[in-house]
């Protein structure tokens, strides 16, 4: 029983992981030929000194005629993560970028501003200007040829940003004033030995210090070790280390942002995916790992986890085979439980480190580890049912209850598979509104609604039996 309880447990990150992951590689522009491409902006999640890195491709007409385009790109940092189809952020994003490339507007800037004062925003805005004169041509970068944005200079010129943290200089200049802090700190306390120490015999007061300096020493290079081990094991591919890519932004605080691009030209210069190519990498050097940095835990937790779920089959079918002459068909039943959770946790450290090489999730994994999930939870409530009813403890047989278990179980399937599916995969693309969420949901809650009353029901029911039979 406990082993499904652990299950449950486990559904809140199994919902948090199974959310949409991508790698961090992006293509620009999207449209074809003869439509006007529109500036990108994507929700990520990010770990201090990530970088976003470009390269562009120029074909056809833009390298023949060397054209000349202007690369913009952003990042505004939000203090939570937030679905973008959430309307009030969309609109906040929207605003920053048609403030900062294409409309100074008084009442566009008084709204800008006013997100500023907030300190809801932690901003970025460069333009860049590049030449088709190579099919690969030099992006300018940061302190290289790069420029403010037109209306994140007008913004910082105007009216400073109030937040400390928005300013990169003022940041590491922070930074700096409290390493400078620590360091006299800690001189101070060297200089200053307290009345113990030296109170205490030379001897006794060096071997105190070898002591302890050896014993952290032990301590740190283990915890050095674990890190080491798990970095390797978390190391994902770079699919795009052959292609010379340049550094466009660094993102240098841990957070939740929006980054984007957009990509302008003239009518000499068309922006299309026939005549101009931008890929962005959105990787964390440090880690090796394409990985939002909320879920670069999670494929750690889960590669752990299978792991252990592993051992405790394999303990499981140790204790089975001792014990097989008593075996009860509910320890059957738990033991394909074990063996469910641990291909459960393999597909998602699967999942997770496919994303971690630079690749996409395909849809068939998708669907495969949904109707896996879906399944193992609903084993997991009729098996607690099942106990809690008295099977095997003070019924021999459930009779025809049993159909009603099972066909509830059925139910609980068919409903949570199909808004998991649609969830995943349609819903990316063509989201619902909070009506039809909540009519998705319904059936869902229904269903647990019920098990949740019959197992409580059940469970009061086999208690007083037992009590009465003095069990």
């Amino acid at each position: 029983v406990s082993t499904q309880s652990t299950g449950i447990v486990f559904s809140i990150l199994i919902a948090v992981a199974w959310c949409k992951v991508g790698p961090g590689i992006f293509y620009y522009p999207l449209e074809e030929s003869g439509v006007p491409p529109r500036a990108e902006t994507y929700p990520r999640t990010f770990f201090k000194n990530s970088t976003i890195k470009g390269s562009i491709l120029c074909k056809g007409d833009a390298l023949a005629k060397k054209s000349n385009y202007t690369l913009n790109v952003w990042s505004f940092k939000s203090n939570c993560y937030r679905d973008f189809n959430d309307e009030g952020t969309k609109k906040v994003v929207q605003d920053y970028v048609e403030f900062f490339l294409s409309q100074q507007t008084e009442e566009l800037k008084e709204r800008v501003m006013g997100y500023s004062e907030h300190c809801k925003q932690w901003i970025r805005c460069y333009e860049m200007q590049v030449t088709c004169d190579s099919a690969k041509p030099t992006i300018p970068t940061i302190g290289n040829g790069a420029k403010l944005c037109p209306g994140y200079e007008v913004l910082r010129r105007e009216q400073p940003i109030p937040c400390k943290e928005n300013s990169e200089e003022s940041e590491k200049s922070e930074e700096e004033s409290k390493t400078s802090e620590e360091e006299s700190k800690a001189s101070d306390a060297e200089s200053k030995p307290s009345e113990e120490e030296s109170k205490t015999p030379e001897g006794d007061g060096k071997s105190k210090r070898d002591t302890g300096s050896s014993t952290a020493g032990v301590v740190d290079k283990a915890v050095e070790s674990v890190k080491g081990t798990v970095k390797d094991f978390a190391k994902g591919q770079d699919e795009l280390a052959t292609i010379s890519m340049y550094n466009l932004i660094t993102i240098s605080k841990t957070g939740s942002f929006y980054i984007g691009w957009q990509i302008t030209g003239s009518q000499d210069a068309p922006v299309d995916k026939d005549h101009i190519r931008l890929t962005v990498k959105a990787r964390d050097e440090n880690l090796n790992s394409y990985l939002e940095a909320k879920d670069y835990p999670l494929l750690i937790f889960y590669g752990i986890s299978s792991g252990v779920y592993a051992l405790l089959a394999l303990i499981w079918l140790i204790v089975c085979g001792i014990h097989w002459r008593d075996i009860l068909q509910i320890q059957m039943w738990i033991g394909g439980m074990i063996a469910l959770t641990m291909i459960e946790m393999s597909v998602f450290c699967s999942k997770f480190q496919t994303v971690n090489n630079g690749k996409e999730v395909s849809d068939g994994m998708i669907i495969f580890s949904e109707l896996l999930t879906t399944f193992k939870h609903a084993l997991s409530r009729v098996l607690i049912l099942i106990i809690c009813m008295g099977y095997g403890i003070v019924k021999p047989r459930l009779g025809s209850t049993k159909h009603l278990v099972f066909a509830l179980g059925l139910a609980y399937c068919l409903f949570v598979s199909i808004d998991g599916i649609y969830t995943k995969l349609y819903a990316v693309s063509r989201p619902m509104t909070k009506q039809q969420r909540l009519y998705a949901k319904i059936p869902r809650a229904v269903i647990n609604a019920i098990l949740i009353w019959w197992i409580i029901a059940s469970l009061v029911a086999t208690i007083r039996t037992l009590r009465m039979r003095r069990n």
